[in-house]
């Protein structure tokens, strides 16, 4: 019994010492968390929209050649065998994710890449305060 005691205890402190460490930070994790889920919503929201009978659409036209381009390059063609595609090959290659798994993954994809950056940002910043 003293010895499942003792890995409680040590289990305990090994939390305890993670909560105090300076690099995990609750309110942080919950702000990036709160961001990814709205970007989330929205994207539900654009579907709603861009579903309905109503002309204006959510969604950017950019989106469709995206996801045009992502097409051609799935079929081993060119991002630029559509005439308005005028983007980085990559986007195209990032939004293959709609012909394989779903047409909103690239949203997804997007949102994901939003937060990181933002992550990234707020961490840079962070550094360029401690040496201050």
């Amino acid at each position: 019994m003293s010895k499942e005691k003792t890995k409680i205890e040590e289990r305990d402190k090994k939390i305890e010492r993670i909560v105090k460490d300076e690099e995990f930070d609750f309110e942080k994790t919950f702000f990036f968390i709160f961001a990814l889920v709205l970007r989330l919503a929205l994207v539900y929201v654009a579907k709603v929209i861009d579903e309905s009978p109503s002309p204006k659409k959510y969604t950017d036209t950019d989106y469709d050649v995206f996801s045009e381009a992502a097409t051609h390059v799935a079929g081993g063609g060119s991002p630029y065998a559509r005439l308005t595609y005028r983007y980085t090959p990559v986007v195209a290659y990032l939004m293959l994710v709609n012909n394989f798994i779903h047409p909103l993954a690239g949203k997804v994809v997007f949102c994901i890449c939003d937060v990181v950056m933002g992550m990234l940002m707020w961490n840079l910043i962070e550094s360029q305060n401690r040496n201050k």
